[in-house]
């Protein structure tokens, strides 16, 4: 069950219970906002990390480290010791933007030794796949992104980053009714 699906059922979790000794919130207000949506608690049971986090209104503002491989640069052990500097000063959270190497071995690599929650941009990944596969970002179907959002998640990452936009078309297609 979710913390979202506990919540809703009243059931105070003993993740809830850890955030509130993190955060300035009472068990009923904490409670009241995840159900409302206002606050998150971003966890996937397939990450074992040992820190959680509360995000959103009431809470305390968090600190996001950004790290990852590029193609010139692949080296999952260098990431490694910017995220143990970046835990070494508070940070809240991990952001894999890896687009060079095995993106899904790096981000288990990542995963396996981060004790706060990590967050991808499966657009990242999927424009790499496409580029190996000498395609563009604009051939990329609605499928495609969904799929790798899946990957990520069944690797156990925590929370996401969705990347949208409108192209011209499409605007003037809605404003003409």
């Amino acid at each position: 069950m979710t913390q979202l699906e506990s919540a809703k059922q009243g059931i105070f979790t003993p993740e809830m219970e850890k955030i509130l000794k993190q955060e300035p919130l009472s068990r009923e207000l904490l409670l009241d906002r995840i159900v409302k949506g206002h606050i998150v608690i971003p966890k996937n049971r397939l990450h074992a990390q040992t820190e959680l986090r509360a995000i959103g209104t009431g809470c305390r503002t968090k600190i996001n480290t950004n790290l990852g491989t590029s193609e010139h640069l692949i080296n999952p052990q260098y990431e490694l010791e910017k995220m143990d500097v970046s835990l070494k000063y508070g940070t809240d959270a991990i952001m894999d933007l890896s687009t060079g190497g095995d993106l899904r071995k790096i981000r288990r690599f990542i995963m396996d030794r981060c004790p706060v929650p990590v967050g991808t941009v499966p657009i990242y990944q999927l424009a790499v796949k496409l580029r190996e596969a000498e395609q563009t970002i604009e051939s990329m179907t609605p499928q495609q992104l969904l799929d790798t959002i899946e990957e990520n998640g069944e690797d156990g990452v925590d929370f996401i980053t969705v990347h949208c936009g409108l192209k011209k078309d499409i605007v003037d297609k809605i404003d003409s009714g």
